[in-house]
């Protein structure tokens, strides 16, 4: 059995095939059609055994027949989505381990055919990493409650274990909320002696929009509750537990127990710990933007190149020079393209490591902007002109390929959204250069903006306009780099104006 082959598309193979996350096609019926090596390395399975076989055989016995009724829908309803929001997905290795994973569907129709495009990322880790946390804070809020049972237990070591309590303070209070008892390490580092606090309020070392939530708290131990709750003090986080301690009477408590637990590192850890699974999160998802944007954008240019070689051939054997050299054009203008959409891809990266550094030195900025309209002059076209108004100073201290990227995206985009003139105004001090090209396009509609420099955010009405969505959050990135200011004015249907300030150090 043989993978269905989408054209001669090598650059599209290569990132299919080196993706560390599962990638599978399947056609309406739910037959495995494509997979890459990542699928083979998470399910134990063979490229051979799955193509041609049903979905199904990557799932659990207990998922199979719903997931043929969930197939089917989504057929009838495609739409790119995140499969099972609120609840845990599973899937089968070849060896009958059963393991949580996360998929992403996206669609798409190649030579008439509808075809249904998984990414699927084994999630065992992560899962791992959320029970750990789960059982650290068990054990955690065990010891404690050990902890206060032994000392309600054995007043006798209640001195004793509260002076050596560790990462924490023990202490009582009367229906005054002023400290009869305090003990424990934290009271040792940080240089308080526990006959200072008697007598003193527990009330003030909190600030006044703590303070009242803390006195309700207590007022619920003094009413017989046992409570819980995280206070902030001196840049640290606590663990409280309050229990009643005396009571006056059957149903009165005149004394209640607070131990707290200074739990600083362990929310640092959980902190780090959850950023580390967004920041996966994040990644998958913008995996899975990149090959549906790579499965869309490289293949309009590789197919007008496979037809115009086609057409070459063809007009070779005729001797039609002229057609021949305008099937030339074409390929070369599609290479140009491709060629493009790697090198914004490889920006993306250079600047997400922190490769690209700023190396000032003093630029002509006419030469500068004669260079990157010479460079966009394929684009401007027969019947408009690019309009640019200048004051200022001349020569400044920038970097030149960097502002030349910078200006090159935001001049393109300004001639391929709109047919009409652009006015790109420019005014340099010693101290700033502010440039503004403005557009009469399509405009960005008002729900879209918010996502302007987003990285492969697309527009609705740009939809069918070639571009991989990657040029703004580029010029975002180098102005950020740059320490500059981006910013712009759009409507739709009237036009666009991007304004930019770049800060210029001698």
């Amino acid at each position: 059995m043989e993978e269905k082959k989408f054209g001669h598309i090598d650059v599209y193979k290569l990132i299919f095939e080196s993706s560390t996350e599962g990638i599978l096609v399947c056609n309406k019926e739910g037959e495995i059609k494509m997979v890459n090596e990542s699928i083979t390395r998470i399910f134990g399975y063979e490229k051979e055994e799955l193509i041609d076989n049903k979905i199904e055989i990557l799932l659990p016995n207990e998922y199979k027949k719903s997931h043929v009724r969930n197939r089917d829908g989504y057929a009838k309803r495609p739409e790119r989505k995140q499969m099972g929001a609120g609840r845990d997905l599973f899937g089968l290795k070849k060896n009958g381990d059963k393991f949580p994973i996360e998929i992403s569907l996206n669609h798409m129709t190649i030579e008439g055919e509808f075809f249904v495009m998984a990414l699927l990322t084994d999630i065992t880790t992560r899962k791992n990493q959320e029970i750990a946390i789960h059982d650290l804070n068990a054990e955690l809020e065990l010891k404690v409650d050990e902890r206060t049972k032994k000392l309600k237990e054995n007043q006798v070591l209640f001195s004793l274990i509260a002076k050596n309590f560790p990462n924490g303070i023990i202490c009582v209070l009367n229906k005054e909320l002023k400290f009869t008892f305090a003990e424990g390490e934290e009271l040792t580092k940080s240089g308080i002696k526990s006959k200072f606090l008697l007598e003193k309020s527990y009330l003030d070392s909190f600030n006044k929009e703590n303070r009242k939530e803390v006195e309700e708290k207590l007022a619920k131990a003094f009413r017989g509750e046992v409570v819980s709750f995280e206070i902030n003090k001196r840049s640290s986080v606590y663990q409280a537990h309050v229990v009643p301690l005396i009571y006056e009477t059957d149903s009165e408590v005149s004394q209640i127990l607070i131990v707290e637990n200074n739990v600083t590192k362990i929310k640092s850890i959980e902190e780090k710990m959850k950023q580390s699974l967004q920041k996966e999160k994040e990644l998958s998802e913008l995996k899975s933007q990149f090959v549906s944007m790579a499965s869309h954008e490289f293949r309009t240019p590789l197919s007008t190149i496979l037809s115009s070689i086609s057409l070459i051939e063809k007009y070779d054997q005729l001797g039609n020079d002229e057609k021949k050299k305008s099937h030339f054009e074409k390929v070369k203008k599609n290479i140009r393209n491709l060629t493009s959409m790697l090198n914004d891809t490889l920006t993306i990266s250079r600047i997400e490591e922190k490769m690209i550094e700023v190396n000032l030195e003093v630029v002509n900025i006419h030469k500068l902007l004669a260079e990157v309209i010479a460079e966009t002059d394929g684009l401007k076209g027969e019947n408009r002109d690019i309009i640019i108004n200048f004051a200022g100073e001349e020569n400044l201290k920038l970097d030149q390929k960097i502002m030349k990227v910078v200006l090159a995206n935001v001049l393109s985009n300004a001639l391929k959204y709109s047919d009409k003139d652009v006015v790109v105004e420019v005014a340099g001090t010693k101290e700033e250069l502010a440039i503004s090209v403005a557009d009469k396009g399509i405009g960005i509609p008002e729900v879209a903006q918010a996502k302007l420099f987003d990285r492969f955010y697309r527009a609705e009405n740009a939809a069918n306009i070639q571009g991989t969505g990657l040029g703004l959050n580029i010029v975002k990135s180098y102005i950020s780099l740059l320490e500059g200011e981006l910013t712009f004015k759009s409507r739709e249907n009237v036009g666009t104006t991007i304004f930019i300030k770049i800060p210029i150090t001698n």
